[in-house]
């Protein structure tokens, strides 16, 4: 059905290792969860445990105790992900025990978009494995993380308590450096509450002719205390210094009296067809806990240009889950997917995708179409031996889970993905020379797909060697009516043609 369809992205692997050190210097292994051996950071940065600094009325003392990180990013993969390590030194100077009343982890992508790891105290009474009591002392932890968002940042919160004092929000960002490529940057992010976007914020041309901004984010609470937003305020102002944007609007996603610490939101808004470049402003009235607080969070805007490819199919097909869209679908949840689309074929000038057993996969117009590449290039991946599954039903033979996909490498270490191929169906290996135009595979059901359809996106590395989505215009394509389609990005949502490679 229209809608519906979904690509899933795989959970993130975390591994932790514990080493404690008491004032008597002796070491003493304190828990172990572990699939490979842990791997100290070889090359990162530090960062120390700041106070809260969201408001005024938020401000803290310095922390009672000290803690430091080293985050590596050992490797990236456009089918497996990212390989992380993370190394921290906790260090409690006082007299006293320290307790930890709440702790948070976080894995953070660029601009503060946030993946919560869980809330530890209130779920087992540990912290990293140990009692929330923290004795004078140094401690040592060690992680091994493997994600498939592309995460720059390690983000712990806190609430540390000293004897007949209350609890006070505290928050550590590390980045993770990936050896050879620019440090990210530093993040906008403060306890008890921050506002984390998906960035960089891209304003696009669409297929239509509208100028576009779309603004992915969070709010994120790591206070554990109830949230409600009470007032959005968003302005744009180009680099003239001329207002484009200023508007107070609804936010489509209600937060009213939340305790979750991910509190999602999207906008999106048609700019000026004349603007190019300028600053994003959002200010947000909150009230957490009974106390009223503003949030403020700048970013810069840039209108781009989008990558020019060939079409992945040939003829009329439904490219869902894409820009432009209004409603959050599954592809804005991810930051490595918000460029991407799922492509699904009606059957003549009906938009329903199939005919007949919705549990058969031959009753769907886009099963066993060939994919063909978009752009000259190299074979990196070829995934083909995923179990597809039976329409809109799971294959429980695919266990554990994993997604069927084909990677090509473009000049300027960019990437095309193709993902859910039917099963045995490629035409392709690894190493391969392939043209624009060359079947790669056909359009399967298999891994993370909710019917036949092809998932397709393109990427790039970026200067952190990272992953990282980028916006596609088709060439040749046009609108179901026939008009031209191909000066902008496709517009989620609608139905497109898209010509046989010459």
């Amino acid at each position: 059905m229209p809608g519906s369809v979904y690509s899933g992205t795989q959970p993130c692997n975390e591994v932790l290792h514990v080493h404690q050190t008491g004032h008597d210097g002796n070491p003493a292994l304190r828990a172990a969860q572990s699939q490979r051996p842990g791997c100290r950071a070889v090359a990162a940065l530090v960062a120390v445990l700041m106070c809260a600094a969201a408001a005024a009325a938020y401000a803290q003392p310095p922390s009672p105790i000290a803690v430091f990180g080293q985050g590596v990013l050992q490797s990236v993969s456009p089918t497996g992900g990212e390989t992380l390590t993370l190394a921290l030194r906790m260090s409690n100077p006082t007299a006293e025990p320290v307790r930890v009343t709440r702790a948070e982890t976080f894995l953070v992508c660029q601009g503060g978009w946030s993946v919560s790891l869980g809330e530890a105290i209130a779920k087992e009474n540990k912290f990293f494995g140990n009692s929330p009591l923290i004795d004078p002392g140094e401690y040592h932890y060690e992680f091994n993380y493997t994600y498939s968002t592309p995460v720059s940042h390690f983000l712990l919160a806190v609430q540390l308590s000293r004897r007949d004092r209350p609890p006070r929000d505290y928050l550590l960002q590390v980045p993770f450096v990936r050896p050879g490529f620019v440090a990210p940057r530093s993040l906008r992010a403060s306890a008890p509450v921050f506002i984390g976007l998906q960035e960089p914020i891209e304003v696009l041309t669409l297929s239509t002719g509208e100028v576009w901004l779309p603004i992915v984010g969070q709010i994120i609470n790591t206070s554990g205390r109830p949230l409600t937003v009470r007032r959005w305020h968003i302005g744009v102002t180009d680099s003239a210094g001329n207002r484009a944007l200023d508007r107070e609007p609804t936010a489509p996603i209600r937060v009213q009296g939340s305790t979750e610490s991910l509190n999602e939101f999207l906008f999106t808004f048609v700019l000026p067809r004349e603007f190019r470049k300028g600053t994003l402003q959002i200010d947000v009235e909150i009230d957490l806990g009974g106390r009223r607080i503003p949030l403020a969070r700048p970013a810069d805007l840039e209108r781009v240009e989008a990558r020019a490819v060939q079409p992945p199919v040939e003829g009329r097909w439904f490219w869902r889950n894409g820009p432009g869209e209004r409603t959050f679908h599954s592809h804005y949840h991810y930051p490595e997917q918000r460029y991407c689309y799922d492509l699904t074929r009606p059957g003549g000038n009906r938009r329903a995708t199939y005919s007949g057993d919705p549990n058969q996969n031959e009753s769907y117009f886009a099963w066993d179409q060939p994919i063909h590449c978009v752009e000259d290039g190299k074979v990196r991946a070829v995934i083909d031996n995923v179990p597809d599954n039976f329409g809109q039903r799971a294959n429980p033979a695919n266990n554990p889970r994993r997604n069927s996909a084909i990677v090509v490498e473009h000049a300027g270490r960019s990437f095309s993905i193709y993902s859910h191929p039917r099963r045995g169906s490629a035409a392709v290996k690894v190493g391969q020379t392939v043209k624009a135009g060359d079947v790669l595979a056909r359009v399967g059901n298999a891994g993370f797909s909710s019917e036949p359809h092809l998932h397709f996106g393109y990427m790039n590395l970026d200067q952190t060697g990272r992953f990282r989505n980028i916006p596609m215009r088709i060439k040749g394509l046009k609108s179901a009516d026939g008009r031209p389609a191909d000066e902008g990005v496709p517009k989620g949502g609608l139905a497109y043609f898209a010509p046989a490679e010459k």
